[in-house]
């Protein structure tokens, strides 16, 4: 059993979720729910480097990525980094960075394999 904990560096705009073990898609999309729910930072870091993928699927990420949220006027312009140093967690992340509709989304996602890559792109 996985779990996703979340970390706020207010100082930095930063919110920082780290995922262990296996989790499903649905304890991913509540971890955002409740993010967006609370305290709402310009940055998001997704650690999936202790995460165990195997039974996520592309339909999955796909439902994931295109499922309605509101997301507060704090996010327009941020940034998610998705640190993802597995080939499995790498490809299921690109494929969300790719399927959300950047019509709806107003902030950027990008995939890095190391978090030093992922912190130096978000300038934290």
């Amino acid at each position: 059993m996985g779990k996703i904990t979340k970390r706020v560096e207010p100082e930095k705009s930063l919110t920082i979720f780290t995922v262990s073990g296996e989790v499903s898609a649905q304890e991913f999309a509540q971890a955002v729910d409740e993010f967006y729910e609370g305290t709402v930072t310009k940055k998001v870091l997704f650690d999936l480097t202790d995460s165990l993928l195997d039974h996520l699927t592309s339909e999955d990420v796909l439902n994931f990525s295109r499922a309605q949220r509101y997301i507060p006027e704090q996010r327009i312009g941020g940034k998610t980094a998705v640190v993802a140093p597995s080939d499995l967690a790498f490809g299921l992340a690109r494929m969300y960075e790719f399927s959300a509709d950047p019509a709806e989304i107003p902030f950027v996602t990008k995939v890095f394999r190391t978090m030093e890559e992922a912190r130096k792109w978000l300038g934290v």
